[in-house]
């Protein structure tokens, strides 16, 4: 299994104070929707990735990102989209291990 470096993703509170929580959006190469994968983060506003969301799973380089913000009853607000998608890339001494190892297969 590929290993990702971290990213860290922060976004400003709601001015609401009946905000009970956040929802973290993502999706791969498309725009982030109601219909994207999502998790529940509770009132934090900052995360770290992959490590905080469990259920993201890279597929690609390339991450969209949106966040919600949800009441106690569960009415949520509109996502607001980050302005870029978040980029994973492998940590360099993991790149070079691997590119190593194929330059070795070559010269076989």
């Amino acid at each position: 299994m590929a290993r990702y470096e971290r990213r860290r993703v922060r976004w400003r509170a709601s001015p609401s104070s009946d905000v009970a929580g956040y929802k973290l959006y993502w999706a791969a190469g498309d725009l982030v929707g109601y219909d994207s994968s999502c998790a529940e983060v509770g009132l934090r506003t900052e995360v770290i990735l992959p490590d905080d969301i469990p259920a993201l799973t890279i597929v690609g380089d390339e991450i969209n990102l949106g966040v919600s913000a949800v009441t106690a009853s569960g009415d949520e607000s509109d996502i607001i989209r980050f302005a870029a998608p978040v980029r994973f890339d492998e940590p360099a001494h993991h790149f070079l291990s691997k590119f190593s190892a194929f330059l070795s297969a070559q010269s076989r």
